[in-house]
């Protein structure tokens, strides 16, 4: 796989970070333990938490889940997924 400068990666997950606006509601989860698992895949490989993801705190309660795509400018086949959470009404 070809290899990108960091600063076009930190680039790249800048701008998913900042398009929430245009995120796409998928669903609702129940958050019943506190905790959450905060993981990503690359070249689809979860590695185990602190590798490639971490378990963040988070309340108890129902939240919308919400989808949304960055495409990567290098490669038209490579997407970053991101998912959000907000409180549900």
């Amino acid at each position: 796989a070809e290899q990108h400068p960091d600063q076009d990666v930190d680039a790249l997950v800048a701008s998913a970070l900042a398009a929430h606006d245009d995120a796409t509601e998928v669903g609702e989860l129940e958050v019943t333990s506190g905790q959450l698992l905060a993981a990503y895949m690359w070249l689809d490989h979860i590695g185990s938490p602190g590798e490639r993801g971490l378990v963040v705190e988070i309340a108890v309660g129902s939240y919308r889940l919400a989808r949304h795509e960055t495409p990567a400018p290098w490669d038209d086949e490579l997407v970053l997924v991101t998912m959000y959470l907000t409180p549900a009404t």
